[in-house]
């Protein structure tokens, strides 16, 4: 008998399996970033990746962030294609923020800065702005963690969480700013006086959790979103 038509590639050859399709410039393979040049921060509103919905009216000055747990986005690295539709609605979309803890082994941070950049790439061949968020583990990281990331890039880091191990922060913040030397760093939660750079501060208190009301997800707006503060925070 003899079969017509294409024959779907053997699961070895996949590129979702390989995950092999876009450009490296370092030894892991970690994908290779375009540098954004279109952002524009003018009424620039903020989202969580999990108060993201299909058909959003309201979606065109928002940027996307991942600064939520991982499990409320592992979708974005193993079901690329199922969020594409609601993300291309906002104005700019920040590539997931993968955990890189220090008391994870270091090959699981090093494959997780992996998944970050990949989504980014991902998106980027699709026509979605993009913009790197910055994570760092260990100092052991640091070898690959800022890779895939062009210099002078706009980045988004937070401060979430960091309170208690400032000193171990703060030695990845300016190992960031020496290898990447970012134009803008956009800071979700309160920046530590001793960060230096062109940063944002983003006020996550403004992202309240989602609430309910009759089992269904209330509309308005200020609930769900915040909004950026063009003001260095150091005048705040």
């Amino acid at each position: 008998m003899v079969l017509s038509g294409k024959q779907p590639a053997p699961k070895r050859d996949r590129p979702y399996f390989l995950r092999h399709r876009y450009s490296s410039n370092n030894t892991w393979g970690i994908p290779t970033l375009k540098k954004n040049t279109t952002l524009s921060l003018e009424h620039l509103g903020v989202i969580r990746y999990d108060n993201t919905r299909c058909k959003d009216k309201r979606s065109k000055n928002k940027v996307v962030h991942f600064f939520i747990d991982d499990d409320k986005f592992e979708n974005t690295y193993y079901q690329p294609e199922g969020c594409l539709r609601k993300l291309a609605q906002y104005k700019h979309v920040l590539t997931p923020d993968f955990s890189l803890y220090t008391d994870m082994p270091l090959a699981i941070q090093l494959f997780n800065t992996f998944r970050n950049r990949w989504c980014g790439a991902f998106w980027q061949e699709l026509g979605l702005s993009v913009l790197p968020t910055i994570t760092w583990g260990n100092k052991e990281s640091f070898d690959f963690c800022f890779k895939g990331v062009p210099k002078g890039s706009v980045v988004a880091i937070s401060t979430i969480g960091c309170k208690h191990c400032k000193e171990a922060f703060m030695l990845g913040y300016n190992e960031m700013l020496n290898q990447i030397t970012p134009e803008l760093i956009l800071c979700f939660d309160m920046p530590f006086p001793e960060m230096d750079g062109n940063v944002i501060y983003i006020k996550t208190d403004r992202f309240p959790q989602k609430k309910k009301k009759e089992s269904t997800i209330w509309e308005e707006e200020e609930l769900i979103q915040g909004t950026l503060d063009l003001n260095r925070w150091t005048s705040i």
